[in-house]
């Protein structure tokens, strides 16, 4: 199109226009980055799993009185069985999503995605505040990982930013050799668990030294950090100049 005819055009052509060879143009190069891309599909995959939780947390929480009067007071064990599919699904979604990135990204690079996926989950729960039986201060102590929280939503940019350092030092460590080497005679499955040795014992060299450090800050934790810096200003600024700043928070946390 030259430009004596775009310049005969009335507004909402060139509103068309721009929007059909600029921005679609500038979209379908973002959406296939690889990353995004891999983000993308990761959500795509998991939606028949938040799907399935919505269906019975509605069911749990039916606005009846008479089946409110029998979850809490006839069969008030029915009312946690109901609840446990929530738990699986979105109360631990940061662990599937880190699974989920990390595989897609593996599918990119052509790795094998076994050992990317295990330290990619391995590097998240490594980084993610645990509960232990201790004082509070000792936050190296700690013996199991609650339902929600950062397990749940509040980890997702936790999990995305694991998952995609993990699978790319997988990717450098194979590209550059990185690697213990073995005999040819050795089957495949043996070599490609010594392959991941190096990657692996580095992963979780790095993530000690990044809790230990965050450990020394008044956060303690990195998602505790990226939520102050991250969610934070979102539910209390843009979101709450549109009134629905309560909300949001509420939401986020």
């Amino acid at each position: 199109m030259n430009k004596n005819s775009i310049s005969h055009q009335t507004f909402k052509e060139k509103i068309d226009y721009f929007i059909n060879n600029k921005v679609a143009m500038w979209g379908a190069k973002v959406a296939g980055q690889r990353h995004i891309a891999s983000l993308r599909d990761a959500f795509i995959s998991y939606m028949p799993f938040l799907i399935v939780g919505s269906i019975f947390i509605i069911i749990a929480n039916f606005p009846v009185n008479s089946w409110s009067d029998i979850l809490d007071n006839k069969y008030p064990w029915l009312g946690s069985v109901l609840i446990f599919p929530k738990r699986i699904t979105f109360d631990m979604m940061s662990f599937w999503i880190t699974a989920l990135v990390a595989y897609n990204l593996c599918k990119y690079y052509k790795l094998n995605p076994i050992f990317p996926i295990i330290s990619s989950v391995g590097f998240f729960i490594a980084l993610t505040p645990l509960v232990g039986s201790g004082e509070a201060s000792d936050w190296w102590k700690a013996s199991y990982i609650p339902f929600g929280g950062y397990a749940g939503t509040s980890g997702i940019l936790l999990a995305i930013v694991c998952s995609i350092v993990v699978t790319e030092f997988f990717k450098f460590c194979r590209d550059k050799n990185v690697r213990i080497p073995m005999p040819t005679a050795v089957p495949p499955a043996v070599t490609a668990s010594f392959a991941a040795l190096t990657p692996l014992f580095l992963i979780i060299i790095f993530a000690l030294v990044l809790r230990g450090l965050f450990g020394l800050t008044e956060w303690k934790y990195l998602p505790v950090m990226l939520e102050h810096f991250l969610a934070a200003p979102i539910s209390q600024g843009f979101i709450g100049k549109l009134g629905g700043g309560g909300c949001a928070s509420n939401c986020i946390r």
